[in-house]
């Protein structure tokens, strides 16, 4: 299998055996190699001789080094290396060029790129989910700006339109609350407390049908603190606190019993 190579890297490989062409079993040792002779066919790039000048030199039982600079080794891909010299049987040898990265990575201390291009074209650096690392779709580029999603939530107002989801932007509240460090109790404004206060009390049939709690409140109000009238007698009537107008009115039989009632609670 091809011996790997770092991309663009200077590296001396040891090239052999160069056998005798007559016996095909003894070591040719004092053979001269010289650039011309070291072929190199990268990917599929022409034939070419390598890049630096050089004179082989023997290291044992007929292997000579070979040294491939930068140059040899800038064309990521398969890449063979071929000796045809006189005297001895051709040699060559097959290289695979890769990144440093997965050189690195496989023979350094590196980690492999794993960054995702394919959900949008555009990597997602650093491990964060930018602008520009999500396609169209649901989760669209718009929506991320500042941790937020800018495109549904005001960051001025902090108001959702309508039909989408709430997302908070680190460290900002919802419209009217005030923004709780982590342990703290959540505080309401005036306004919403009378917010919720109005429709809490108002809420339509909210004790029985036609009845609020704001209208019973007010007819309590009225049998517990109003003045009253006719008591005793077929009509009673019950004021409001303020005394400006008959809240409760009953129709009564001798034993006091209410047998009909009329209201007020505007």
């Amino acid at each position: 299998m091809p011996r790997r190579l770092r991309q663009s890297t200077s590296v001396d490989v040891p090239i052999g055996p160069f056998l005798d062409e007559t016996d095909g079993k003894t070591a040719e040792t004092t053979l001269t190699i010289t650039q011309p002779d070291v072929r190199l066919k990268k990917n599929s790039a022409a034939w070419a001789q390598k890049a630096a000048a050089q004179t082989l030199t023997h290291e044992e039982n007929g292997y000579y080094e070979v040294t491939l600079d930068a140059t040899d080794t800038n064309t990521l891909g398969l890449m063979r290396l071929a000796v045809h010299e006189s005297g001895a049987l051709p040699v060559f040898e097959d290289f695979e060029v890769v990144t440093a990265n997965v050189w690195d990575s496989d023979f350094s201390t590196d980690y492999r790129q794993v960054d995702v291009v394919e959900a949008a074209g555009t990597a997602w650096n650093s491990g964060a989910i930018t602008a520009t690392s999500i396609a169209s779709g649901a989760l669209t580029a718009a929506k991320f700006a500042s941790g937020a999603f800018d495109a549904v939530w005001s960051v001025t107002a902090r108001l959702l339109s309508a039909g989408t989801n709430i997302v908070l932007a680190k460290g900002v509240g919802i419209t009217g609350f005030n923004d709780v460090a982590a342990g703290a109790a959540m505080t309401l404004t005036s306004g919403e407390r009378d917010a919720i206060a109005d429709a809490t009390l108002d809420r339509a049939n909210a004790i029985e049908t036609g009845i609020t709690l704001r209208g019973v409140l007010r007819l309590l109000g009225a049998v517990l603190a109003g003045k009253t009238s006719g008591m005793g007698t077929v009509t009673g009537v019950f004021r409001n606190v303020g005394d400006t107008k008959n809240r409760l009115t009953a129709t009564q039989d001798a034993s006091g019993n209410r047998t009909a009632i009329t209201t007020d609670v505007t």
